[in-house]
């Protein structure tokens, strides 16, 4: 009985490796998708991002042992010659002659459909000079900042890369800038380079920082901002504002800059109703008048 079991086990033992060997030997077919890589583009272009994920289908007869090996490393791609490029769409065929595989995949044929046509989209490569902009690591150094007056070298930078992307970017910013890391009145800071596909000329700015003279500055006839479709009104309805802060900011800053509003947004006519100042960063209120308003009825 033990001895008809052992042979039942080796019997089916040979018949699993039997079966393995012939699946691994044996010639199947089984569809693939392989990525494009491009060779000779003309300098001025480049693949848009939506091309460069482009898979393309073939089918590839291979023994089992083959196919089981490329599955695992997945590796290959779709060579394309794009010496003939234009500017946006490219039309083109594709064939087995185009893939390149591993040396060590064999296969028996590698084909698509002959009929198919590729459509690879490129994009322009241009150049804009673009302002720097200037971040700040947080509050304290944006207002510390704000109070100086700052040279920034250089004040302009030249960005290369695709002409749909250009037309999406500003500005180029600073990375943060942090009062502890002035040195002698200086600050060397890197620019952030825009993702896909961009280059910045140059990728550093110097930032040279000079004290500024302080001074008050008084801005009147100043709009106080209120709630309209309330049927109520407010007395006055103009507002003034004491300011002090870099003489640079203040002589160059407008009105608009300054925001006055009433406190509270649900306004009854009698009430009197505190106001609220906003300003930019850096510079600071020594005083505003008035301080309150009288809500009045329309009716």
């Amino acid at each position: 009985m033990i001895k008809d079991i052992g042979l039942k086990i080796l019997a089916l033992t040979l018949a699993v490796v039997l079966w393995f060997s012939g699946m691994l030997l044996s010639e199947k077919t089984i569809d693939i998708y392989l990525p494009i890589q491009t060779v000779n583009i003309p300098d001025n272009l480049i693949l848009m991002d939506s091309e460069r994920n482009k898979n393309i289908r073939f089918k590839l007869t291979a023994r089992g042992i083959d196919l089981a090996i490329f599955s695992l490393t997945k590796k290959g791609y779709c060579l394309v010659d794009a010496s003939n490029f234009k500017y946006w769409n490219n039309v083109l065929k594709i064939s087995g002659d185009n893939v390149i595989l591993p040396e060590y995949v064999h296969y028996t044929k590698l084909e698509t459909d002959p009929n198919k046509k590729i459509l690879l989209k490129t994009d322009r490569i241009k150049s804009v000079r673009l302002p720097v902009k200037v971040k700040y690591a947080g509050e304290k150094d944006e207002i510390y900042f704000a109070r100086k007056k700052m040279k920034i070298n250089p004040s302009k930078c030249t960005v290369t890369g695709p002409e749909q992307k250009l037309k999406l970017i500003k500005t180029v910013e600073t990375y943060p800038l942090a009062e502890q890391r002035i040195k002698n009145s200086h600050l060397e800071t890197r620019l952030i380079i825009p993702k896909g596909a961009i280059q910045v000329q140059p990728e550093t700015a110097n930032i040279e920082i000079e004290e500024t003279r302080i001074i008050q500055k008084m801005f009147s006839l100043l709009p106080i901002h209120y709630p309209h479709e309330q049927n109520v009104t407010i007395i006055p309805q103009k507002a003034s504002v004491l300011l002090e802060g870099s003489e640079d900011i203040l002589n160059n800053m407008k009105k608009s800059k300054i925001k006055i509003s009433v406190k509270d947004k649900k306004l009854k006519a009698g009430q009197k109703q505190k106001l609220d100042v906003e300003i930019p960063p850096g510079l600071k209120i020594i005083k505003y008048t008035p301080q309150t308003v009288k809500v009045k009825s329309n009716e």
